[in-house]
């Protein structure tokens, strides 16, 4: 794939090419990057709630921003979506936390 033809996909094509199932409970999943550089698991379904909106996305990622501290840039009607450890009924099981 050329370089440049991955930067015009939509926000939605670069989710379908990443996406995964859960190990845990098999929902199709992404993984994306946080405004502070950490992988999180999300739902590929969006979420009219939801915390994180997609920023950007590049050949090797996507980047999400974050609907709270962006909300006076963010278009209403752009997808929002939800850390996939909030619908997994097994998300205590992959939660790391930091010490």
């Amino acid at each position: 794939m050329h370089a440049h033809a991955f930067e015009a996909l939509t926000a939605a094509d670069a989710i379908a090419a990443r996406t995964v199932r859960c190990t845990s409970c098999n929902a199709p999943i992404f993984f994306a990057r946080t405004p502070g550089n950490r992988t999180i698991p999300m739902d590929i379904a969006p979420q009219p709630q939801g915390r994180y909106y997609i920023a950007y996305w590049t050949r090797s990622h996507i980047g999400l921003g974050n609907i709270a501290t962006d909300q006076a840039t963010v278009d209403a009607d752009e997808p929002r979506f939800d850390t996939h450890f909030v619908s997994c009924p097994h998300a205590s099981t992959h939660r790391r936390r930091d010490k």
